[in-house]
């Protein structure tokens, strides 16, 4: 009985969450006024290097975003001039709730719940209320060293990125934030998950282009620059990127 009364539970709560998230969706992606975007490094376990990095960044070094905002949303005539609003936001001091690798349905949607709850328990008192949050989890820049996975949840508003502490990687830790807020804004990834190719057409800045390789740009949600059949390049920085139609009609910025 007790098992059934704490599936009833989260059933319930996962029904309201969803509710809550569309409401919130659709209002998102109607654009109508500007997103305000609010940036949270995590520091728990950091080392001291690290912990320096994050305090030389601010919300002026983040301004990027914006104006990738704001200059994909003019070639979609999107009638609002500042898309989005971003901020550096006070840093949180207790590591997120892990996903351990493989885990069933059930466990994601427990992980997806228990990440909320860390984020309204640990998440300080921003001087607006934000639209969506993304935490950023840095990292010591290291040869070789392979990130996790960041990831954006739609229906939760909030991201994970995990970045580089580095003032060098500073241009490619603003592409991964960004593909990881157009996740939370309703775009889907454009890459092939075995090998982090960009799929054609819709991962290619330019898939008319003749010949099609080598590509200029690297679309938003393929993340990756087109080479050859075999090998993409990382892009810089934003102005290596663009927004492809299909990730404009999935933030409703196109029919």
């Amino acid at each position: 009985m007790f098992k059934k009364i704490r599936v009833l539970v989260l059933v319930m709560i996962l029904a309201w969450v969803a509710l809550d998230a569309m409401r919130t969706e659709n209002k998102a992606q109607a654009w109508e006024t500007s997103q305000y975007i609010y940036l949270h490094p995590v520091v728990a376990g950091l080392d001291e290097d690290t912990l320096q990095y994050i305090k030389t960044q601010n919300t002026e070094q983040w301004q990027d975003i914006e104006q990738f905002f704001k200059r994909e949303g003019e070639s979609y005539a999107l009638k609002l001039s500042s898309p989005v609003r971003v901020f550096w936001g006070e840093p949180i001091k207790v590591a997120p709730p892990q996903l351990a690798a493989g885990g069933s349905t059930l466990n994601i949607m427990l992980w997806s719940l228990q990440l909320r709850w860390w984020a309204w328990r640990h998440t300080p008192d921003s001087r607006v209320k934000p639209d969506a949050r993304i935490y950023m989890i840095y990292h010591p820049a290291e040869n070789g060293v392979v990130l996790p996975h960041s990831v954006g949840i739609a229906k939760a508003r909030l991201g994970l990125a995990h970045l580089f502490a580095s003032e060098k990687m500073h241009g490619s830790n603003q592409v991964v934030v960004t593909h990881e807020l157009l996740h939370i804004y309703g775009a889907n990834d454009h890459y092939d998950p075995a090998n982090n190719q960009p799929l054609f057409p819709q991962g290619f800045a330019e898939p008319d282009l003749e010949p099609r390789f080598p590509q200029q740009w690297a679309e938003i949600m393929a993340g990756r620059i087109p080479l050859d059949e075999s090998r993409a390049a990382m892009p810089r920085s934003l102005t290596d990127v663009i927004m492809g139609p299909d990730t404009a009609k999935a933030i409703g910025w196109a029919n």
